[in-house]
């Protein structure tokens, strides 16, 4: 049991020290992921494991490369899995998924056995004459139709109905009407479903960022990610970047929803230094302590306002000059 909690402990205690470096409470954390805070506490004390989308979102949250910890989620998963398949699958950090019954096949017997019963023509009613309006005839027509009325009335006997040519033209009438009118009924239609579709397709809004913690001086010396600088529909980018001899590559990068700026570094040397320096303002710094800070993001903390006339620099390790650059 000790083998198998090792590997979910270790996941474990690297979120625990990835949430350190961002400074996010559990509630912050719940605030801007999948998952509650609740499941929080218990993926960060080892309880359970937590879902490969929820680290992936918590690496994005905090500029963490995902290859590390998704290798250590693999391994803890693999065990947990492990766990399930030999029957432990109401141990710590492992589900056990519902089943579903397959259907009655008896029941599928019966139907394929019950005879289907031949359908029955349906018959139109023929539409009545004291709905429909009566046609005006032209002189013409009604010039021509005379011989006809004659001749039926004089080989109809007194007790037959004399209206039926009558009301066979009054329904051929709506036809021709059903005709000619059919094409504005479809594209009226049509029009109804396009306007109907088209929020559907577009989706919902996205919705507007958090009021940030700090905005401008007030955000000197705070961290960019505690104080929401960086959530998701803010504006925040690169306004200066270079990649340094030795492979580091280095950024200054700037906040509008916040007002201010910092620096980071990745792919850098375990001791490596980085500043960033303003005219007349603090030096913010930062050092690459390990590995894991070597193979994720290395960042300042901030200095409030525009980053004008902002330096960001890397100190080597091995006492190299230092490389600077600027905005």
């Amino acid at each position: 049991m000790s083998g198998r909690r090792t590997e979910l402990a270790g996941l474990a205690a690297e979120l625990v020290a990835l949430k350190k470096r961002t400074g996010l409470s559990l509630g912050a954390l719940a605030d801007r992921t999948s998952a509650s805070k609740s499941a929080w506490h218990r993926y960060l004390t080892g309880r359970n494991l937590p879902p490969r989308e929820t680290v992936a979102e918590f690496c994005a949250l905090a500029d963490e490369p995902p290859a590390h910890l998704m290798a250590l989620w693999e391994v803890a998963e693999t065990e947990c899995s492990g766990r399930q398949r030999g029957g432990d699958g109401a141990e710590r950090g492992t589900d056990v998924p519902e089943t579903r019954r397959p259907p009655q096949q008896a029941a599928d017997e019966e139907t394929d056995r019950t005879p289907l019963t031949p359908l029955t023509p349906l018959t139109l009613p023929t539409p009545p004459t004291s709905l429909m309006p009566a046609v005006p005839a032209t002189g013409a027509s009604r010039t021509a139709r005379a011989p006809e009325r004659s001749g039926a009335s004089s080989s109809t006997a007194p007790g037959s109905s004399a209206v039926a040519p009558r009301r066979w033209r009054h329904w051929h009438h709506w036809r021709r009407i059903g005709k000619r009118w059919w094409p504005v009924g479809l594209s009226a239609l049509l029009s109804t479903v396009v306007l109907t579709a088209v929020p559907l397709v577009r989706g919902p809004a996205e919705p507007a960022p958090a009021p940030p913690g700090c905005r401008g001086t007030a955000c000197d010396g705070e961290n960019s990610e505690s104080q929401g600088c960086t959530e998701p529909g803010s504006a925040f980018g690169a306004v200066a970047q270079a990649s340094l001899p030795g492979g580091a590559r280095m950024e200054i990068r700037h906040s509008e929803h916040c007002d201010a700026f910092w620096a980071r570094v990745w792919l850098g040397q375990v001791g490596d230094r980085i500043e960033l320096r303003v005219p007349g303002r603090p030096t913010r710094h930062a050092v690459i302590r390990d590995r894991h800070d070597a193979e994720g993001y290395v960042y300042t903390l901030m200095t409030g306002g525009e980053p004008t006339a902002a330096q960001a620099c890397l100190l080597p390790v091995d006492g190299g000059p230092e490389q600077c650059f600027g905005t």
